[in-house]
């Protein structure tokens, strides 16, 4: 049987370096490539909420298709399914379009 019994006592941790990490003493990162990182941040984030528009939309239609047909389906099963992933794609699409024109005010001045 391995390990420790109740009445002893449990081994001790290491103790925690207290020292100090090294700084980091690189340069930061240059404007241009702060502005290429934004660029790349709004793409990415656009064509997320184009993929998720384009999936929600169609799958709304088709829930209203059935909700509007002699289906059982409840109407608010549309609303339920496809609001959420409709609304998340149009913020990313906006917050991407408003980091666009961060990139814009920042490359001009």
């Amino acid at each position: 049987m391995s390990g420790f019994t109740i009445s002893e006592r449990p081994p001790e941790l290491a103790p925690i370096s207290q020292a100090p990490l090294p700084m980091d003493n690189s340069a930061p990162p240059s404007r241009s490539a702060h502005l290429e990182s934004l660029r790349g941040e709004a793409r990415f984030m656009a064509a997320a909420g184009m993929i998720l528009m384009a999936v929600a939309l169609p799958l709304t239609l088709a829930f209203v298709a059935l909700a509007l047909g002699r289906h059982d389906v409840s109407p608010m099963l549309p609303i339920a399914v496809g609001a959420p992933p409709i609304m998340i794609g149009y913020l990313a699409c906006h917050f991407a379009s408003r980091r666009l024109a961060k990139v814009k005010t920042l490359s001009e001045g």
